[in-house]
Parts: structure tokens; C-alpha cells; sequence
């Protein structure tokens, strides 16, 4: 019996590690992360607009479970911006991550943004926001 509640401790141990954090990461081509700007806005009352992707470095960042919906705007060059607005509803998957793609395309900049792990192997079906002159 204490061999079996030690095999369920550790095995439960082990899944806690496993489990993803909501940590932002950024992805792209390094000539073109070191003009993007990523700032959040909303995780949770207490924090103001907070800065969290700037020269090509990513500032450590981790949405709180008060964290309701956050709002997060990209900007390149401080020229082209744009902003994407996501409910924090996802922290208690399995596969959650934060993860945040820019992609200069033949037609301009975009980035995304997935919450899952799953979606990353099909990241081409989910939708891309352009970055645009203006904020609409």
C-alpha cells in the first residue's frame, strides 16, 4: 500500500512540472523581432500597460489567474501597429502556452497569437492580424 501511494505522489509530481505556464514567447525573423514592440494591457487591475517584448527581448511575463481579458498591441518600427484583445480562459488546459508568431509576408507584417500547444502544428488555419499604419 505505501508503495502505491508513493508511485500515485510521484506520478502526480510529475505531471504538475509538466504542465505549461502562461509565459509569453515570441517568434520570427530576428531582423525583424528587433523593431517589434509587444505591450499588455488589463492583466488584472493593480498593472497598468506594461511593456513586455521590446529589441528583440522578451521581458519575463506571466498572466495571474485574476487575469480575466487582456489586451495586447504589437507594434513594428512604431509605424505599423496592431492589437488583439483574448479572454484568459484557457490557463487550466493541458496544453496552454502564450505564444506569439510575427511573419513578414509579401504583403506586410502579421502577427498571431495561440493559447494552445495543439495549434502550433497547424498554425496556417488559424487567423493572422496584419499590422496596419493606424489601431482600428
Amino acid at each position: 500500500m505505501k508503495k502505491i501511494i508513493i508511485a500515485i505522489f510521484l506520478i502526480g509530481f510529475s505531471l504538475w512540472l509538466y504542465i505549461p505556464t502562461s509565459e509569453f514567447r515570441v517568434y520570427g525573423e530576428k531582423n525583424i523581432l528587433k523593431d517589434i514592440v509587444i505591450k499588455i494591457d488589463g492583466a488584472c487591475k493593480e498593472e497598468a500597460m506594461k511593456t513586455i517584448f521590446k529589441n528583440g527581448v522578451l521581458v519575463p511575463f506571466d498572466l495571474k489567474e485574476c487575469t480575466l481579458r487582456y489586451t495586447y498591441y504589437v507594434s513594428y518600427k512604431n509605424r505599423y501597429f496592431g492589437k488583439d484583445e483574448k479572454d484568459n480562459t484557457l490557463f487550466w488546459e493541458w496544453d496552454y502556452i502564450n505564444h506569439i508568431y510575427i511573419d513578414k509576408e509579401k504583403d506586410g507584417i502579421y502577427f498571431q497569437h495561440l493559447k494552445r500547444r495543439s495549434f502550433i502544428g497547424d498554425r496556417q488555419k488559424y487567423s493572422k492580424i496584419k499590422l496596419e499604419k493606424s489601431i482600428k
